[in-house]
């Protein structure tokens, strides 16, 4: 039900048209999906919190420092005043320097296991917010057209994070060879 998914509509064409993550915003919808038993094990799970973000930061500091001098991307930066929970890491392809596009990147990511996603479609781009479609957003196209999200969760063991770190550097490798 669409109201229960952020008023997201998913369909094969879309996805075969535009890459397996498109999603379209048809309507204003919510996120009503936390039952009682779900909260009870959201309550549970804020115990190990602590332990979960500590995580998350050493995935990232890795991921940070097997990108930094490759001049094909461009790392996520968290502010001096700041602590990111690291929810997700957007690395965004510098797509004029590898020589492939958003699809062709995605595929070959995941060919070789890595399952990215992309957060997030501009909300210009969605149905919903039509009347915003052929008013400039650069800052927001830019980004688009450049990040997936690469998979950062805290019960990945460092020898996942290193596949996909080896996984990136052979992507820009092949592309820029």
């Amino acid at each position: 039900d669409r109201f229960s998914c952020h008023g997201m509509e998913k369909s094969q064409k879309l996805k075969d048209a535009k890459g397996d993550w498109y999603y379209q915003i048809c309507n204003e919808g919510y996120n009503y999906r936390l039952s009682d038993l779900h909260a009870a094990l959201g309550k549970s799970q804020l115990k190990k919190l602590s332990a979960f973000l500590a995580r998350r930061r050493q995935i990232v500091e890795r991921y940070n420092n097997a990108f930094a001098n490759l001049a094909q991307v461009i790392t996520p930066q968290q502010a001096q005043d700041c602590q990111s929970a690291w929810h997700i890491y957007p690395l965004r392809f510098l797509m004029e320097k590898i020589k492939l596009d958003k699809i062709q990147l995605y595929n070959r990511l995941r060919s070789l296991g890595i399952l990215t996603q992309v957060h997030y479609i501009p909300l210009h781009k969605q149905p919903l917010f039509k009347k915003f479609k052929d008013k400039p957003f650069p800052v927001s196209d830019l980004f688009y057209k450049q990040s997936f999200s690469l998979p950062l969760f805290p019960a990945m063991t460092n020898q996942q994070v290193e596949h996909v770190v080896m996984a990136v550097k052979q992507v820009i490798r092949e592309a820029t060879g």
